[in-house]
């Protein structure tokens, strides 16, 4: 689903997947306030529209309020719409938390509640123009709700690493195997984490408990296709033994 051209062209369709008032949502926060730009019967699919063509089309908010105002939808400057924007926050936390509702999901494929599980990443943000700065985006989404509970920007010279978060404990970080490195996965470990992620061998070495290299190849030949393989492994930095 294209969301940036389906707010333009395809916003009766693309409507039909809103949750229930949330057009009323948007009124009680206040975001259809502040003059009358998004005034009346369509001033919230208005707003809407015009800010999905932004986040959804990852295009200016100047080039998203151009294109709003061609197809007719609102004539709003860029500052009008980085007000709204900066107060939408709450909006798309309750959009998403009643959207997830509706998915009815067996029992034993929810996440155990007692721990808090987290997803980690991070990208490339450029600001506009010729000579514009390049910054890195290190953010953490709360898995049970998609929120945001913990952004960082830094130079781009400042890696993806799991060092770059907070952890408390029983915090489980589902990350990309460019975090799969000893310093992250100890850093998560010593203050009471857990961490998944993909394998990054050449970053992670494994041991057995013994302090043998572990041959995972192996181990994992002896699996049938679509059995999943459960061992006993140690990743070690310097002194520390780390066990998984």
């Amino acid at each position: 689903m294209d969301v940036k051209e389906m707010s333009i062209s395809g916003w009766d369709e693309l409507a039909c997947f809103l949750p229930e008032s949330w057009d009323e949502k948007l009124q009680e926060l206040g975001l259809l306030k502040f003059g009358r730009k998004f005034a009346g019967k369509e001033g919230a699919s208005a707003l809407l529209r015009t800010l999905l063509i932004h986040l959804a089309g990852n295009v200016s908010l100047r080039s998203a309020c151009a294109m709003a105002s061609q197809a007719g939808i609102c004539d709003v400057s860029d500052v009008a719409l980085l007000k709204r924007l900066k107060k939408a926050d709450g909006w798309f936390v309750w959009a998403t938390q009643m959207l997830m509702t509706q998915v009815d999901l067996p029992a034993d494929s929810r996440l155990p509640c007692e721990y808090r599980w987290r997803f980690v990443d991070g990208t490339v943000v450029e600001e506009p123009g010729a000579t514009g700065s390049t910054w890195r985006l290190h953010y953490s989404l709360d898995a049970s709700t998609f929120a945001p509970d913990e952004i960082h920007v830094s130079d781009v010279k400042v890696g993806e690493k799991l060092s770059n978060f907070t952890v408390q404990p029983r915090d489980v970080f589902i990350a990309d195997r460019v975090y799969c490195t000893r310093n992250g996965i100890a850093h998560v470990h010593d203050r009471g984490g857990y961490v998944m992620t993909r394998l990054a061998p050449g970053n992670l070495p494994l041991h057995d408990e013994a302090g043998r290299p572990f041959a995972l190849l192996r181990h994992l030949r002896h699996l049938s296709y679509g059995q999943v393989g459960d061992y006993a492994v140690c990743l070690h930095r310097g002194e520390q033994v780390v066990r998984g």
